[in-house]
Parts: structure tokens; sequence; C-alpha cells
């Protein structure tokens, strides 16, 4: 079969051609010095095999140009006509100053023709992925604004950063991404690999190489080590990616619809995630959450359609907490056996770690779930807790699922192999992986 090359991006490369004037600004050859295209060529679907069957020469996105392009000015005209218009950012609102310097940092945002052409291929052949880096860099520079001192170079550099922080996601396969599809294990790493393909594009030019880059590169790591591409702890994390992430995390629930409804599941998220993001601005984004809800009228709306019958709550409970005592018993044959070895192994250590921190976490929101009839007894005379209670175990079965997932990163990067100790935790995914799984 013949090799082909970045086949995703040449596809939306070129079919972007068959709508826009996109035109070669020089001649690409192959790398053997084989000139495939002269310089002036129209390019669209009819030259999709060419271009995907050879590695080209110089570097495709160095040698296009597209009329009415990605600006800078359109890029801040997308950006603010969102902050001022849509919904699900009404929480960044309200301060005319914090307004004023979103708009200058994006009229610093570096932008060079190969990086402007990238963009316009987003803007035009995957609108998802631009539209939602726009919103991450809202979010993150609202946070930048509000808790740091931070000049109008340094605030353009995070815009930059999250402008392009999901720039690898063009390099991944759209069927991949579609809204609800769920990923096996061995199409994940596609998409763990994004973070990487980002700072590769990145690194080549000198005004995204190292500060934007490494933003980019780190994006995707937690400050308990749980995140990815290194596992990267706390201080190990630039400032840049420790906004990155939250505003990355605020906005899966900013863009989904009811305003009140999300801004409580947001609410949740933070509550069960102190140890992943940065406490200060986790502060900052949860007072404004709160804020946003004691003045919202269809607050009690929202509640009504999170709340969910006392039988319904016990179910979901009793199996979390199934979840839980069979990770107890797991745990307790790993640490038996690995008393005459003297040694901990990467596998049960990791999992234990996140379960003990998410136990404590439900308890710190004031759910102890180690005895579900009495919980719910408790409970069930009181509304608000039994809402709150329905939207903490989504979130769980969303915290126990990444578990999994790192779980699964880690073997995969040794190759997959575990001894008889390890084969205990692996026992327990393998047994609560489809309960786990979202509905």
């Amino acid at each position: 079969m013949e090799q082909r090359y970045d086949e995703h991006y040449i596809r939306s490369i070129t079919q972007m051609g068959d709508t826009q004037n996109v035109v070669t600004s020089q001649a690409i050859f192959t790398t053997r010095k084989i000139k495939l295209i002269e310089k002036g060529v129209r390019v669209n679907s009819a030259l999709f095999e060419r271009l995907v069957s050879h590695k080209l020469i110089p570097k495709i996105d160095h040698c296009l140009a597209v009329e009415n392009g990605i600006s800078r000015e359109r890029i801040k005209a997308y950006a603010m006509n969102l902050l001022d218009t849509d919904p699900g950012l009404d929480v960044l609102r309200g301060d005319a100053k914090v307004r004023s310097r979103i708009a200058r940092a994006f009229d610093e945002i570096p932008l060079c023709e190969p990086m402007a052409f990238k963009l316009t291929v987003a803007w035009s052949q995957r609108p998802e992925v631009f539209d939602h880096s726009i919103r991450v860099a809202l979010i993150a520079l609202s946070l930048a604004i509000r808790n740091f001192f931070l000049s109008v170079k340094e605030l353009a550099t995070l815009a930059a950063a999250a402008v392009f922080h999901d720039i690898g996601i063009l390099h991944v396969a759209p069927e991949l991404l579609r809204p609800g599809r769920r990923l096996e294990r061995s199409e994940r790493h596609h998409l763990y690999a994004h973070p990487i393909t980002g700072y590769l594009i990145l690194r080549e030019f000198a005004e995204y190489h190292p500060e934007i880059s490494r933003t980019v590169f780190e994006h995707h790591e937690r400050l308990d080590g749980s995140g990815y591409p290194r596992g990267l702890k706390e201080e190990q994390i630039c400032l840049g990616a420790q906004i990155l992430m939250l505003a990355e995390a605020a906005n899966t629930i900013f863009e989904q619809g009811h305003k009140a409804k999300n801004l409580a599941r947001f609410s949740v998220l933070l509550k069960l995630n102190q140890k992943k993001f940065n406490g200060e601005l986790s502060n900052c984004l949860l007072a404004l959450v709160q804020e946003m809800q004691s003045d919202d009228e269809d607050h009690v709306e929202a509640q009504s359609s999170a709340f969910a019958s006392a039988p319904t709550l016990e179910s979901r409970l009793r199996e979390v907490a199934g979840i839980f005592k069979d990770w107890k018993v797991t745990r307790a044959q790993c640490h038996s056996a690995l008393e005459s070895r003297q040694e901990a192994l990467t596998l049960p250590s990791v999992i234990d770690e996140r379960i003990q921190d998410l136990q404590r976490m439900l308890l710190h929101a004031g759910f102890d779930v180690s005895n579900v009839g009495i919980l719910i007894a408790i409970l069930q005379d009181d509304p608000e807790a039994m809402i709150e209670l329905n939207i903490l175990l989504g979130e769980v079965r969303w915290q126990l699922r990444e578990i999994i997932y790192e779980a699964h990163r880690r073997l995969d990067e040794r190759g997959g192999a575990v001894d008889g100790v390890e084969s205990s935790a692996l026992d327990w995914i393998t047994r609560n992986e489809k309960a786990i799984e979202l509905r």
C-alpha cells in the first residue's frame, strides 16, 4: 500500500481549495527534489492524491496562499463578538477594563503567514476547532487579567497559545472527534498526540517558541500528575498551561447550553478537581460562577431539570460505592503481594492515589458514599442537596473514566506489559470499565 502523508490535513486543504482560491506561492517539491506543483497553481481536491503520496518541501503551510484568509483583525472581531453576545460567556462580562485588556491582547497576537494559513484551514474546514480555541482564549485571558499582573506582551503570548492550543487536532481524523463518538483504546493515542503535534509545529517559528509552544505542549497536563503527554506535576507545568487547562475545562461546560444548569455543573467540577487545577484560578472562576448563579432568574428551572428521584440516585450511588469497594479489595490484594517484594508498582499506586483523592473530594463536598442507605435517608428531604448529588455523580463517573484512561496510557507507554501484582489492578479496570463509561 502506498504511503500517505498527513492525510487528514492535506484533505482539509484541498477541500478548502474547492470553494476558496488556494494558490501555491512557490513550487512544491518532494524530498527527492522532484517538482510536484509549479508556483501559481490553484490547489483543490484534484491534487489531493499527488500531495498526500509524497513528503513535501517546503512544508505545505509555507507554500500556499489563500484569499480572504484569517488575519489578526478577523480573530479579534470573532473573539469580541463572542464575548459580547454569546450566552455561555455571560460569566466573563461586566468589567469594561477586563474587556479592554482582552481586546488589546488580541491586537498583539503574533501571526506569521504559515500559521495564519493554518488558522484559515481551521476556520474553513474545522470551524468547531476554531470556535473552541477562541472561546478558550477568552476564558484564559479573563482569568489571567483578574489574577495576575501581566504585561500586554504576556497576555498576547497567552492569547496566542490559546488560539493555537488545538492546532494539532487538524492532523487528526475528523471522524474520531464527532460529538458522542466513543473512542476505542487503540484510537485514543491520536488524541493524546495533539499537544505534541502542536508543539512541533510551533517550535519552527521563533515568535512562538519557547513560551507559546511550551504552553501548548503542556495544556493537557494536570497538577496532580494525571495529565498527558508527560504526566508533569505542579510547578513543572508553566503558568500559561495552568491557565489554559482550567479555561478549557470551563469551556466544556459554558458552551453546552442552559446557563444555570451548566454553571452548577461547573461548581461541582471544580470541587472534585481541586488537586488538578491551580487553586487561585479555580477560586476566581468559582466566585464568578456563584455570582452568576445568584443573579440568574432561571436557576430554579435549571435545578428542576437536574433533579433525580431518590430511588434513581440510590441506584447510581450504589454503583459508584461498589466501584470504590471493589478497588479497596483490589488494593489490599496488591499491597499484600507487594510486602514480600518491598517495592511500589506504578499501576496500582497511581490508581490508588487517584481513587483516594476522589473520595476525599466527595467527603469535602459533604457526601460520604460508604453507607448509601443512610446518605439517601438524610438527603431525601433536601431537594437542593439531591440535585447537587445528582450532578456530582455524573462528574464522579467522568473522573473514574479518566482514571482508567490514565492507567491505559501508562500501560501503553511501556508496551502494555504487566506482572502478576499489577494484573490485579488491570482486572479491576476490566471489571468496572463498562460501568464507568458515561451514559
